[in-house]
């Protein structure tokens, strides 16, 4: 009898441990944004106000975010500490390490602080809210993150997601969400956030985005890689990195490619209750 028992206590635990297999494929998002005219100069390009479709394919503890409004890809590989940033129409990248990239760029909405002058207030929780979103069950999460900078106003950042908990992901897909601590995929979310730069002056951001389609697949090994022919360059600056978005920009505008409304000031936001039409 305690070797049935035990057989069937087994059975439910490898059940439990095949439902929650790390996810392998693809996540396909849409997103509308909009930028402050000084987040936009700064960026170089990286931030434009309109539509934007973007491929996350994850294998592992890798992940390639691929761009396809820019054709800009951010191939992000810890074991090997680095991040590459490619385009597919320049046929060149820049590599810099992991830990630079993602800490100046792809963590400002997490806890985490680029350096000791900073300091943050991090908050994300379950609502207890849950939903259905184009047929994954979801819960709903809301978050507060606040920049404390010395002799500058804090800055915000307000976050509300619907994500679905049935899939289990690696810890790099938080980079793809700038450092939220998502439990799961994030199917539709809204990002607001607001800050005051001496000088500078107002730097504001707002971002809806949903999935459009999650395949999970086995992913190549060779989508975790900078294609051949290919002129990669290496620089231990993140901040050098940008060079490739400001050449992005100035190829699709004399191309005709970058998209029509990028460099609009109307502020658009949408409420994530709502039917988007973007």
């Amino acid at each position: 009898m305690k070797s049935i028992i035990f057989s069937v206590l087994m059975l439910f635990v490898s059940l439990s441990t095949f439902s929650q297999t790390v996810f392998e494929g693809e996540i396909n998002y849409r997103s509308f944004e909009n930028h402050s005219k000084m987040v936009r100069k700064f960026s170089k390009g990286m931030s434009y106000n309109g539509a934007r479709n973007v491929k996350v394919i994850i294998k592992g503890n890798k992940m390639n975010i691929l761009d396809e409004s820019l054709h800009l890809n951010v191939l992000l590989l810890p074991d090997e500490d680095c991040c590459i940033i490619y385009n597919d129409l320049l046929k060149k990248g820049l590599k810099c390490s992991f830990s630079n990239y993602t800490l100046s760029y792809m963590s400002s909405f997490g806890p985490k602080c680029i350096n000791s002058t900073q300091s943050k207030e991090y908050s994300f929780e379950p609502t207890g809210e849950t939903g259905t979103f184009t047929g994954e069950k979801c819960k709903r999460y809301k978050g507060l993150t606040k920049l404390i900078v010395s002799n500058m106003e804090p800055s915000t950042v307000t976050s509300d997601v619907w994500c679905a908990t049935k899939y289990k992901v690696d810890p790099i897909y938080q980079y793809y969400l700038n450092g939220l601590g998502v439990p799961g995929i994030a199917m539709k979310w809204t990002i607001s956030s607001h800050a005051k730069v001496p000088i500078i002056g107002k730097m504001d951001t707002f971002v809806a985005t949903e999935v459009k389609s999650i395949i999970p697949r086995k992913v190549d090994d060779s989508e975790m890689q900078i294609p051949s022919g290919y002129e990669l360059k290496e620089t231990d600056s993140a901040f050098k990195m940008l060079k490739i978005y400001g050449d992005t920009k100035k190829y699709l505008k004399a191309n005709n490619m970058y998209p029509a409304d990028a460099e609009s000031d109307t502020e658009v936001t949408y409420q994530i209750e709502e039917s988007w039409d973007f």
